[in-house]
């Protein structure tokens, strides 16, 4: 019974195999895309950019100043950005700013403070672009603030460093992430 099948099953093999291989096909290539590093990557969120002027050395009881430069995507709105500073910090200039994203202009602000005491410290740079009809689009920067030397300022993470493949010294950390449709 076995061997009676067997040359039914083959021939339906081949015909298949004919039908298949008679047909013309055509192919086409995929657009390459361009290849894009770590350093490429700028995570999702709102159209505003902070860079700062600092150096990265301060000392206890000297005043440091510095800018910090706020850059908008948007056509038209109001910025507030409010630099947070620890109690450790002394500071002298303003810490909340507003301003008018209508030009193309950076935003960009003052920062003079002292230490009271060495270590290390971070500005919080909390930037709100209100574009109107209740769209509030906001994010946070930092900056390290280190004050003194040794092992006061020295950064030691809390968790294991890995090196990736590019060679960039990476903190790798559980998260959890939530999508809600706001439904």
């Amino acid at each position: 019974m076995f061997f009676k099948k067997t040359p039914m099953i083959l021939a339906a093999s081949l015909l298949a195999v004919a039908a298949c291989s008679s047909q013309t096909s055509t192919t086409t290539t995929a657009a390459t895309e361009e290849a894009h590093g770590a350093g490429d990557y700028t995570k999702p969120g709102p159209a505003l950019e902070m860079s700062h002027s600092y150096d990265g050395q301060s000392n206890s009881f000297s005043s440091e100043n510095f800018t910090v430069t706020v850059t908008d995507g948007y056509d038209d709105g109001t910025l507030t950005v409010i630099i947070d500073a620890p109690e450790a910090l002394n500071f002298f200039s303003a810490q909340e700013f507003t301003f008018d994203m209508s030009g193309d202009a950076p935003h960009t602000m003052p920062v003079d403070f002292s230490a009271r005491e060495d270590g290390r410290y971070y500005l919080n740079v909390i930037m709100h672009a209100d574009l109107g009809n209740d769209e509030v689009q906001s994010t946070v920067a930092s900056i390290a603030i280190p004050v003194g030397t040794g092992e006061a300022v020295a950064f030691t993470p809390e968790h294991e460093t890995t090196l990736t493949p590019d060679g960039e010294t990476v903190i790798e950390m559980e998260a959890e992430e939530s999508i809600s449709t706001g439904e």
